[in-house]
């Protein structure tokens, strides 16, 4: 009885392991593309993200930029993306988290200076319904398994 009792115990844990490596959880995102800009356009937005993280850094946001022939930048707030340009070579793609304007307001104030030199691409994503947050296990599974803390706040200095 014992030996059942420990063999039950046993596969539980194993389907539990299992769910937990398994588990699918997104952080979802906004996607806008437009034309993509010349590598001398793309380098002058990299170089005012690098000037503008000197007062992000401040408030825990941190700006990867690659080195300057690189084609993306993306701001993380403490570890977690909040905004992501990747400038192809048929569009730049625009991918802003979900609740980032509360998150990162700043970062997306950057954005929206961005915005009015940009020229909106022929071709839209296929717009998926509004993104949205993760429920409760999506959010713990992000923070515990692969360490993205959703509730990061980086709209305040630390």
């Amino acid at each position: 009885m014992k030996t059942k009792i420990a063999g039950c115990v046993a596969a539980g844990l194993c389907l539990l392991a299992l769910a937990w490596v398994f588990f699918p959880v997104s952080v979802e995102a906004d996607h806008q593309t437009f034309m993509p800009l010349t590598a001398d356009e793309f380098a002058q937005v990299r170089a005012e993200a690098i000037d503008a993280e000197a007062s992000l850094r401040l408030k825990g946001i941190e700006l990867i930029a690659g080195d300057p022939a690189s084609h993306s930048i993306q701001f993380d707030c403490k570890g977690v993306p909040v905004l992501t340009l990747i400038n192809g070579p048929i569009v730049l793609s625009v991918l802003t988290m979900v609740d980032a304007d509360q998150r990162a307001p700043d970062v997306v104030s950057f954005r929206g200076r961005l915005y009015p030199r940009l020229k909106e691409s022929w071709e839209q994503p296929i717009k998926d319904p509004i993104p949205t947050r993760p429920n409760v296990i999506e959010a713990f599974v992000l923070k515990h398994r692969e360490g993205i803390d959703i509730a990061a706040d980086c709209s305040s200095t630390l």
